[in-house]
């Protein structure tokens, strides 16, 4: 029997351990929330099983890290980021729990000589670091890992970044909301492609097989994250852990707006997990959105669920 293993991508939803308050003062969790947040949290990764997991909105990582040893997944990396000094958090971070050792751990910072190349000024960054970590999966092969949380849809500025509108003769407080938006899907789409220039250098540089995870806020059928995809050449190409999947169901919402139902959370496998490609080494058997809590919310289990539904690929390695 060949071996198998499974990934997955999972946005907590502002996992913060009190006294710690997520974005405003207002929002800290009772001692009873945090322990209910804690207990969906592990019975998810539970009910997954998952080997490898990729985690977005990280508040309090020790924690986190705590619960994924309970659940067999003793390794653990964590995206770099700035020391916050109060208590209220504003910069979630992603990371990674892994059953295999990890070799090595890793950020993506934009190139100098892209940025300019794409237009973009030199104060250009991830709006959230990614985290890119190399492991090994015994009886398959070293692994590059990357986890993702791109921009929001929120709007990028305040009404005070826009001032100069009131020159033009435009309201600032009416133009904000256009230009925010319109200045959050350009860095969301500049993030995209600085991330595929990242994996195709490092396949150019040492070819592996590798996952892209996380929350990409957006369908990869837009023209704004299509660059995370990369060009038309098979081998240098991510896909859709979805469309590569033996057994394709339907394509489930991982997470609901005003009852609207939108895929913002991928999984993204290069050729070596394409059973369609000359040189694969692995294949996608199925893909499983673990959405019940959204679709059939239980108040009694679920009332500190995330809004997001968790996403796995389970992969078996080809002789």
């Amino acid at each position: 029997m060949n071996p198998a293993f499974s990934v997955a991508t999972f946005n907590l939803f502002n996992f913060a351990e009190p006294p710690l308050a997520y974005y405003d003062a207002e929002n800290i969790y009772d001692a009873a929330q945090w322990q209910a947040k804690c207990e969906w949290t592990g019975a998810r990764l539970a009910e997954m099983d998952a080997d490898i997991v990729g985690f977005q909105e990280v508040f309090s990582p020790q924690p986190l890290a705590a619960l994924a040893r309970e659940k067999a997944l003793p390794y653990f990396a964590l995206a770099p980021g700035k020391a916050e000094c109060d208590y209220i958090r504003r910069k979630p971070r992603v990371a990674l729990a892994s059953r295999y050792p990890i070799i090595q751990t890793d950020t993506i910072t934009p190139c100098p000589e892209l940025k300019r190349a794409m237009g973009l000024t030199e104060a250009f960054q991830f709006s959230r670091s990614p985290l890119k970590v190399r492991l090994h999966i015994p009886g398959f092969s070293d692994v590059r890992v990357v986890v993702v949380h791109l921009k929001s849809p929120r709007p990028a500025w305040e009404p005070s970044d826009v001032a100069l509108m009131a020159d033009a003769g435009i309201n600032a407080n009416t133009a904000q909301p256009v230009l925010g938006r319109w200045g959050s899907a350009l860095q969301r789409s500049a993030e995209a492609a600085m991330l595929y220039l990242d994996f195709l250098r490092d396949q150019q540089t040492e070819p592996l097989p590798t996952i892209l995870m996380g929350d990409l806020n957006g369908d990869l059928g837009s023209d704004l994250l299509a660059p995370v995809l990369g060009g038309e050449e098979a081998g240098l190409r991510l896909s859709d852990a979805h469309d590569l999947a033996l057994y394709q169901g339907d394509r489930d919402p991982t997470h609901y707006w005003g009852g609207q139902g939108n895929v913002l959370d991928h999984l993204l496998l290069s050729a070596q997990f394409n059973a369609g490609y000359g040189q694969s080494m692995a294949q996608v058997d199925e893909v499983v959105v673990w959405d019940r809590h959204l679709r059939f919310n239980d108040a009694n289990v679920d009332r500190m669920a995330s809004d997001h539904a968790p996403v796995q690929a389970r992969i078996s390695v080809r002789s």
